[in-house]
């Protein structure tokens, strides 16, 4: 068999199929401590001040707005959408459903 498989080898540039070696044991899941609030907040506070020199990540958003009469939209904010068709300017109102019908046949 071993001569077999390395005349296949120099003939075709693969070797013949090798058994799959076991998996690995299933590693045992660690029991951790039950923490409270309190005592895993301060667990991440001390691990944030042990890497005080990493990278800070800042957001800074708009907050959703309360209602759709709250939204306004301007000349600006509508120059860069999409506008092949009326109805994409359309939906761009809040609180206003715009549906189109999919034709193909009759209505």
């Amino acid at each position: 068999m071993y001569l077999f498989a390395q005349l296949i080898k120099t003939l075709f540039g693969f070797g013949l199929a090798q058994p799959a070696p076991a998996p690995p044991p299933a590693p045992t899941p660690a029991i951790l401590p039950f923490l409270s609030d309190a005592e895993l907040e301060a667990a991440a506070t001390k691990e944030a001040e042990k890497t005080s020199g990493a990278e800070t990540i800042e957001i800074v958003s708009d907050a959703p707005a309360a209602s759709a009469s709250s939204v306004r939209l301007d000349r600006d904010a509508l120059q860069f959408r999409s506008r092949t068709q009326p109805s994409d300017i359309l939906r761009q109102v809040p609180g206003l459903v715009v549906s189109q019908h999919a034709g193909g046949g009759k209505s």
